[in-house]
């Protein structure tokens, strides 16, 4: 039998160049209609604000912009074979190849909507059209690492129920174990201990596991075919796209279940703060009330009797129990400028604030002129900053001021020229207050025990007092929002800085 000669290759003729060109040319021209048409409708429908989606679009644009300028180029050289743009000349596997990138440009696009469920439908329906094949699921490993429960599924043409399978025996163990991807056919056979695809019938399976970083392998995504499906060049690139993109998903939904899971134990806590804060705001009013109402007449009705021992019968008394009467008069009257410093705090603490502008410098002239006259002896300079300006509680502020100006006064008492001065200087945007003297002053290695109630650096026999009057003063500024700080050196006077946020 006579064998056939081998046919020569012949030269590529020019014909054969020609309709390569205008394969090429037909592909542009597809890219062209395809984004830049997307686009302009896209720039068309929507505002002039331009989101991220919108400047993405605006990136194809331009590319696509390109592509016609290289089209054109072409078709300068011989306009007759540009065509009539039918594309149905295209070859499929050009055909295939668009269809894969339209799918993953708008796989990469797609944003989550709140609930994932939508996401991952999206996701086993595309899969499937993509691949041509009947079955398609996302699956996530159960805690205990031995089952699948799927998170979406497609079957035949539509969704279906979500389900939980074993993983013994299945090509989606190996999946997991990063064994095996693709299975073009025979799954049945190779897996006959897999129940669930003996039953349907599978032919080829395509897997690519679903990993992040901080967990490793949580899930996988699968298509699957009674029939064998085709093995190509983005089989398995394309897969792995899908499971990356839906690794973050996934992650993304965790993290919000867990913002969602710390917001309710945060309303938790805010409720259970709210209460605490309830029931301490009632003892502290029944304390206020008992301090006012029950503790208050004893202490005055005790001052009162003293009063009258010693206007009607103090001769009458030797000298020690003078003495002894003094002692009780001046306890007494210091039990009730504390009961009124203590009113006075808690008051602080649970009045209404009710924030405006503030003048500053004429609201310390007033109690300045205040301090004058109940201390008519006392002759101190006071250098009172113009213009000063506060944005906060009247009320609170003038309090603050009260304390602060009381304690200059007192604490230069055996200052020879005593110097008071009240000013605000600027520091990183933030005005910073301050009241200083040139007073004893303190160690400020004591500075901590400052604006704790009845914590004193002082004896009674040196300065009275009782130690409230700056705890006062932290209560307002820190309801302010602010801070407040001491500068101070024994004999050499302090400083109080302070801010009202």
């Amino acid at each position: 039998m006579q064998q056939d000669k081998p046919k020569s290759k012949k030269p590529r003729s020019r014909e054969i160049n020609d309709r390569s060109a205008h394969k090429v040319l037909e592909l542009l021209l597809y890219n062209l209609h395809q984004n830049v048409g997307t686009s302009i409708n896209s720039l068309v429908k929507s505002s002039n604000k331009l989101d991220s989606g919108m400047r993405l679009q605006l990136t194809n644009l331009k590319e696509s912009l390109s592509r016609m300028e290289l089209l054109i180029n072409d078709a300068l050289k011989d306009n007759n074979k540009i065509g009539s743009g039918d594309f149905s000349s295209i070859d499929p596997d050009v055909v295939e190849r668009i269809q894969v990138e339209k799918v993953l440009r708008t796989l990469a696009t797609t944003t989550s909507a709140q609930d994932s469920e939508e996401f991952f439908n999206y996701c086993v329906k595309t899969l499937a059209q993509l691949y041509g094949c009947q079955y398609a699921f996302i699956g996530l490993l159960k805690e205990n690492k031995k089952e699948v429960e799927t998170q979406a599924v497609w079957a035949i043409d539509g969704y279906a129920k979500n389900f939980t399978y074993d993983l013994k025996g299945t090509p989606c163990a190996e999946i997991i174990n990063l064994e095996k991807e693709l299975i073009p056919t025979n799954a049945s056979q190779l897996y006959a201990d897999d129940e669930l695809l003996v039953s349907m019938k599978i032919d080829s399976y395509f897997g690519a596991p679903i990993i992040t970083k901080e967990s490793g392998v949580i899930g996988l995504v699968s298509v699957m075919d009674t029939g064998p499906m085709e093995l190509n060049a983005w089989t398995a690139p394309v897969l792995g796209v899908f499971a990356s993109r839906l690794a973050i998903e996934i992650q993304r939904k965790v993290a919000e279940q867990d913002l969602h899971q710390l917001n309710i134990t945060l309303e938790r806590r805010i409720r259970e703060r709210t209460r605490d804060l309830e029931l301490s705001n009632q003892e502290l009013n029944a304390f206020c009330y008992s301090v006012s109402h029950d503790l208050r007449a004893p202490v005055r009705t005790i001052n009162s009797f003293v009063d009258i021992i010693f206007e009607d019968f103090e001769a009458q008394f030797p000298i020690e129990a003078q003495d002894y009467l003094g002692r009780i008069k001046r306890a007494g009257r210091k039990l009730d400028h504390l009961i009124d410093d203590l009113l006075q705090l808690s008051r602080v603490s649970r009045v209404e604030m009710s924030r405006r502008h503030v003048d500053v410098s004429n609201l310390v002239k007033e109690e300045v002129q205040s301090l004058k006259d109940t201390h008519r002896q006392k002759n101190i300079k006071v250098e009172i900053a113009p213009g000063l300006e506060a944005w906060g509680d009247e009320g609170l502020i003038k309090i603050l001021f009260q304390n602060l100006l009381s304690n200059a006064w007192k604490y230069t008492a055996r200052t020879a020229n005593p110097v008071v001065r009240i000013d605000v200087k600027e520091k990183n945007q933030e005005k910073i207050f301050y009241v200083s003297d040139n007073g004893v002053g303190f160690d400020m290695r004591y500075a901590h025990k400052l604006f704790a109630p009845f914590q004193r650096l002082h004896t009674d026999e040196e300065f009275e007092g009782n130690g409230v009057g700056l705890a006062t003063i932290k209560r307002i500024v820190t309801r302010h929002g602010g801070d407040i700080w001491p500068e101070s050196e024994v004999d050499k006077g302090t400083t109080f800085y302070f801010t009202l946020s």
